[in-house]
């Protein structure tokens, strides 16, 4: 059993700065040992706000590195399996930031690399470790309706490199991805169907997805809503909402602000955002994975779901019909295999 582990930075921008670096930096046997960013500047103003050993622009002498137990791989979203797969296969853990792949071969591709590995992947789904969503899971464990709503004001403006590289993805793929996995988790039960409408409802000279409502069917009989727009006003108190709905419980997030629940000895719950999001739990969840023998939290079989499930959808919103929904196809193994994490 390691009693440290020695982390590199693939990706030094706001998500890896501003939200996981600071509490990385604050933890117990884990040290930052290397900061990797395709600019130099960003690599290096990386290395002055947090120590560690070296910075570089070439991610090979991070993959060479036999110091270097794992990684944090915190690039553009259709980057976060081309290098995750790379770092796998040289024998280091890898934090993964969602979504887990934009298409259904890289899906394909991070299960069956992962699979190889002697290492550990996790996707960085921090909805999953939030204190309050954790105790929303606890209260209804027979959930028969959730309701997962995301409003987010100028979605793709604030995401340009989408438009300008339009294999990047969609911008409610890497925003919605949250309130899939979170769905998925809730519900504890594959998704089997999914239908949608909405499409480009704000930004008329832009060929993306800004608004869509999405339902989901699961194994189980529960249905999940997705509602995620780009309303193009103020960010909401409740950017983030989700309801759920089974057994006689009532349970409601309030923009990971505020938990209340009605129908069972549950206490509400208040908390601070970061907190309530689960962000501050995303590092010391993965040193802990890092350090013992315990299996990923959230591997690649669990983290690949919600991107399939937007996929879908969106093929929905172009077919106009209900789509089903065959994980096998992207595991390359059955489905029910498949743990439903945590």
């Amino acid at each position: 059993m390691r009693e440290k582990v020695n982390l590199g930075v693939v990706g030094c921008g706001g998500i890896a700065c501003r939200a996981l670096l600071p509490s990385a930096a604050r933890l117990e046997n884990l040290v930052l040992r290397a900061f990797m960013d395709v600019s130099a500047k960003r690599a290096e103003t990386a290395g002055e706000q947090f120590g560690g050993t070296y910075h570089t622009t070439d991610v090979e002498r991070l993959l060479e590195d036999d110091e270097l137990d794992a990684v944090l791989v915190a690039t553009l979203p259709d980057t976060h399996v081309s290098y995750a797969v790379r770092f796998l296969e040289a024998g280091k853990h890898v934090l993964a930031q969602k979504p887990l792949g934009v298409t259904y071969e890289q899906c394909r591709q991070i299960v069956q690399a992962e699979r190889r590995a002697r290492a550990k992947l996790m996707t960085a789904y921090c909805f999953r470790l939030s204190p309050l969503t954790g105790r929303l899971r606890d209260a209804v464990r027979e959930p028969r309706l959730i309701y997962a709503r995301m409003v987010a004001p100028d979605v793709a403006r604030s995401h340009r490199r989408y438009l300008a590289d339009p294999s990047l993805g969609a911008p409610m793929l890497e925003l919605a991805c949250h309130n899939a996995d979170l769905a998925y988790w809730l519900a504890r039960s594959r998704p089997v169907r999914v239908a949608a409408v909405g499409g480009n409802q704000r930004h008329a000279s832009q060929d993306v997805v800004d608004n869509f409502v999405a339902t989901i069917g699961f194994e189980s009989g529960t249905v999940a809503t997705l509602a995620c727009g780009d309303d193009g006003g103020e960010v909401p108190d409740e950017k983030w909402r989700t309801e759920v709905f089974g057994g006689g419980v009532t349970a409601v997030n309030h923009g990971f602000r505020k938990l209340t629940v009605r129908g069972a000895r549950t206490d509400d719950m208040e908390c601070e955002y970061m907190a309530g999001i689960g962000l501050d739990r995303d590092m010391a969840t993965f040193r802990d994975m890092c350090l013992g023998d315990a299996p990923s939290p959230i591997p690649a079989a669990e983290g690949i779901v919600a991107t399939v499930i937007l996929l879908k959808a969106f093929e929905s919103l172009e077919s106009g019909r209900v789509e089903a929904i065959e994980l096998g196809e992207y595991l390359g193994q059955p489905p029910t295999a498949m743990a439903h994490g945590m």
